[in-house]
């Protein structure tokens, strides 16, 4: 709901103005370079996750590795109290990443779903958490201060933070069905990979096909979390040191699944058929 209000915040706000000329330096890994390559990340989540749908090769452990990383920059920034108005971004965050993060799970292999589905686990849990220690520890500060968009320009107050805890009540409760949803695709992919009668994955055209509508439903889960962070990041005037660190773990999740995707490929032509054990299960179908 409040991704929609943001959403709609987007066409009928006036240019970003208004702006504090003080620049105000938060913790590394926040820079312009570093939030668009965020952005890709969650935009890649359909091709991640179709990626590892039938195959032995982890494709999706750079996926995990590069927004675990992403976490441990939250938390301390969190920790330190070194977000300043990014404070208010752990709680859309942690709406939009329970969702995505299920993308890092598929696989061919039991035991690597069953460690991607750990990881994933991990990865929602200490979302959670630090969206809850942000709001215990570090909104407080910004009272008149921090500023956001939702549905015109507005300063962090007290009513505003216990609008953010009921905010964070519904995405705990997120959390907890993405969890108990983690588990079960876990326990149908696994249980898939043995069955003969689940149809086979369809070819080039079909899985570009999926992508597509994968990427659409992401840019519209995505679209309103990234107006959010970007008009915080404008009005509050807040820069941030490159992370280079975060640019190679980028660099190594779209090489590590564009080479399984690529082997896949060229195994399957290679003999006229998809694979043995290859299948698709009903819950990636379009």
């Amino acid at each position: 709901m409040v991704g929609f209000a943001c959403a709609i915040q987007l066409f009928v706000s006036p240019p970003f103005s208004s702006l504090s000329k003080m620049a105000n330096r938060v913790i590394s890994g926040f820079s312009q370079v570093n939030r668009y390559i965020f952005y890709a990340s969650l935009m890649l989540c359909p091709a991640q996750a179709l990626s590892g749908v039938d195959t032995r090769w982890p494709s999706n452990i750079g996926f995990l590795a590069y927004n675990a990383y992403q976490q441990y920059l939250w938390y301390r920034g969190v920790k330190a109290h070194d977000l300043h108005a990014l404070s208010l971004v752990p709680i859309h965050q942690n709406m939009v990443s329970t969702i995505t993060y299920a993308g890092g799970i598929p696989a061919g292999d039991n035991l690597v779903v069953t460690v991607q589905c750990l990881g994933v686990i991990a990865l929602i849990t200490s979302s959670t958490y630090t969206m809850w220690l942000s709001w215990m520890t570090n909104l407080q500060e910004g009272y008149g201060v921090y500023k956001f968009s939702l549905l015109g320009e507005r300063t962090l107050s007290e009513s505003w933070r216990y609008f953010n805890c009921l905010w964070g009540i519904w995405n705990t409760m997120e959390a907890t069905f993405m969890i108990c949803s983690a588990i079960w695709l876990s326990i149908r992919l696994i249980r898939t990979r043995k069955d003969p009668n689940i149809e086979h994955r369809g070819g080039c055209f079909e899985r570009m096909l999926k992508v597509l509508w994968g990427a659409l439903c992401i840019v519209i889960l995505v679209g309103p979390f990234v107006y959010w962070m970007e008009r915080i990041v404008k009005l509050n005037n807040i820069v941030s040191e490159t992370d280079t660190i975060s640019i190679y773990l980028f660099a190594a999740q779209v090489s590590i699944m564009v080479i399984g995707s690529v082997h896949e490929i060229c195994k399957s032509r290679g003999r006229g058929h998809p694979p043995a054990g290859q299948t698709y299960p009903p819950i990636m179908m379009v």
